[in-house]
């Protein structure tokens, strides 16, 4: 930042006395509405520290704390239903879940039902 130098300081001082001047030659209405808008500028300046109502101050955490609570009902309600698909449809479905066969048994049972019936049919 460039600081104020004599040159500087003499034209502001200039500048000050030119228009304290012009105002002095204002007649007292002129002066008046100046003075009024001056201090309604003024008024509408934010403090050092803007202040907030008690409202505006809990408005993002109340919202947040809000969408965090709809996002975990949403889960709890849609995604923690029991899934249907997994329900047993017969005993033998309930054996094969229960069973202490490994699960690669079954996914080739077709092909052992196959060769029961060819040694059944060879002998």
């Amino acid at each position: 930042m460039k600081k104020h130098t004599r040159e500087d300081d003499l034209f502001i001082k200039k500048v000050k006395e030119v228009l304290d001047d012009d105002v002095e030659s204002l007649d007292g209405a002129i002066r008046s509405r100046l003075n009024q808008a001056r201090n309604k500028a003024l008024a509408g300046l934010p403090d050092s520290e803007p202040r907030q109502s008690w409202p505006s101050r809990f408005r993002l955490p109340a919202f947040a704390a809000a969408s965090i609570a709809v996002m975990f009902f949403a889960v709890v309600i849609f995604i923690g239903k029991p899934n249907q698909e997994l329900a047993v449809k017969s005993v033998d479905d309930a054996d094969v879940l229960f069973s202490d066969e490994d699960p690669d048994f079954y996914a080739e049972l077709d092909f052992y039902v196959w060769l029961t019936e060819q040694d059944e049919n060879a002998g």
